[in-house]
C-alpha cells in the first residue's frame, strides 16, 4: 500500500510547512475532536469547578479555624479536691511522720 501522507500535500493558510508529521498530527487532532466534540465544554466546566472548589475549600479552612480556636487555645488547670482527714497539709507539722 502506498503512503497516504507525503510532504507538500496540503497548503496551510498560515504558512506552516506541510510535513508528514504535521499532517499526521492534524489528522489525529481532527479524529480526537470528532470523537469528543464536547471536550472543550468539559474543560471549561472543569476550570469553573476547580475555581469554585478552591474558594469553598478556603472558606471551609477559615470556618474550621474560627470554630476550633476556643478548643485549641483553651488552658485546662487542675484544681485538686480538698483533702479530708488528719493528714491534710494544714494539719501536718514540719518533721512529723505520717506513720502512727
Amino acid at each position: 500500500m502506498a503512503r497516504v501522507l507525503y510532504d507538500g500535500l496540503v497548503d496551510y493558510e498560515d504558512g506552516t510547512k506541510a510535513t508528514t508529521s504535521q499532517m499526521a498530527k492534524d489528522v489525529v487532532e481532527f479524529l480526537n475532536w470528532s470523537a469528543e466534540p464536547e471536550m472543550d465544554d468539559r474543560k471549561r466546566m472543569g476550570w469553573k469547578v476547580m475555581a469554585v472548589g478552591g474558594v469553598l475549600f478556603a472558606i471551609s479552612i477559615w470556618v474550621k479555624r474560627y470554630k476550633w480556636v476556643n478548643v485549641k487555645t483553651r488552658r485546662l488547670l487542675y484544681d485538686p479536691p480538698p483533702m479530708k482527714g488528719p493528714n491534710r497539709p494544714d494539719n501536718v507539722t514540719v518533721g512529723s511522720s505520717f506513720r502512727k
